[in-house]
């Protein structure tokens, strides 16, 4: 991690000091490179759409960081960037994700499934070309995506949490049954455990049954033999392709009865990647009357505010279900009059 740390910095570094022309620490101008943000923020990145204000601050604190040793170590009298402007994150956020409908869920998950051999019988021929194996191996990781996406959803672990559960970590006979995750595998570094729903847990012993029988082959496995082992079979750290496609195989059914793609982007500009998974989660906690406060230790927040404002995509009938749960007008005017001795 520190290396992966020591590269973003140092590409943070020379982006700015080619782009501004700096040859010595003497043409290091805080003027200018406030400047430079602010123009980045405007009409750099992807597209010339501008930078987020997230990756715009990215830049701030490193160059603020140099800045600092350069004073402490005697190259400079002072940090010659103090006081870098920085950006509204909160007011700046470029990516909103949007919450599945459990329809959407589910044809997600069914496309998962299938993917993988379809895939293979696309590209390189029919079902009855390929070898046994073969067939059961691209069926096995397609259960596999499709258990990872619905673990997701139903418990708001990010994906490599989720990667990070081993088959030891599964406590699947406790009651209530629950994921333990390490603390040196959770964001906020505090570990957790997160419990399942009953559905949820059927599916994983029957999973982490099968996947123990392949890990032991033709042998029998001792009891806990393979604790150390990742509960989900091989799954990739970076899903954004795999998952784009995934979900542009998933159908769901329209008011006419006919199958419909599931859109990547709505109308409004939200989108849906494997984060959303997570945003889903928090979004039916909401939609299930969860308390806040459980709302917010479920999902591992550090406050209710980001549970409530990022990770509770509440949509219109949620909100109308809400206001027509009000006392009925009727109601309140016999209740008028009765306090009115009428």
């Amino acid at each position: 991690k520190a290396k992966k740390t020591v590269k973003e910095w140092r590409r943070y570094l020379e982006t700015v000091y080619k782009a501004l022309d700096w040859g010595t620490l003497k043409d290091i101008d805080r003027t200018a490179l406030d400047a430079y943000l602010e123009q980045e923020r405007r009409t750099g990145g992807k597209k010339h759409k501008g930078r987020g204000a997230r990756s715009c601050n990215a830049y701030a604190v490193t160059w603020t960081a140099f800045g600092n040793w350069l004073a402490h170590t005697g190259k400079t009298a002072i940090n010659p960037v103090a006081g870098l402007v920085r950006f509204d994150e909160r007011a700046d956020r470029r990516h909103v994700r949007r919450a599945f409908t459990l329809p959407e869920l589910q044809g997600l998950f069914e496309a998962a499934e299938r993917r993988p051999l379809k895939e293979r019988e696309t590209n390189r021929g029919s079902k009855a070309d390929l070898k046994p194996e073969t067939i059961d191996k691209l069926q096995w990781l397609g259960r596999t995506r499709a258990l990872a996406y619905r673990t997701a959803a139903f418990t708001g672990l990010r994906w490599n949490e989720l990667r990070s559960i081993t088959i030891g970590a599964a406590h699947l006979d406790a009651d209530p049954a629950f994921l333990l995750l390490e603390a040196a595998n959770e964001k906020n570094r505090k570990g957790a455990q997160i419990p399942l729903q009953e559905d949820l847990r059927n599916a994983l012993k029957e999973y982490r049954a099968e996947r123990i029988k392949r890990l032991a082959g033709d042998c029998s496995a001792f009891p806990g033999a393979f604790n150390g082992e990742t509960l989900f079979d091989g799954l990739p750290g970076n899903m954004a392709k795999v998952f784009n496609a995934d979900l542009a195989e998933a159908k769901v059914k329209n008011s006419k009865g006919n199958d419909e793609s599931i859109a990547k982007t709505d109308g409004a500009g939200r989108v849906l990647d494997v984060h959303a998974l997570r945003v889903t989660f928090g979004t039916m906690l909401a939609r299930a009357g969860v308390g806040l406060a459980t709302a917010q230790r479920l999902m591992r927040h550090s406050t209710p505010a980001l549970t409530a404002n990022v990770y509770t995509v509440l949509e219109l009938t949620d909100t109308g279900a809400a206001v027509n749960a009000l006392p009925a007008m009727e109601v309140n005017t016999v209740e008028k009059e009765s306090c009115n001795g009428e």
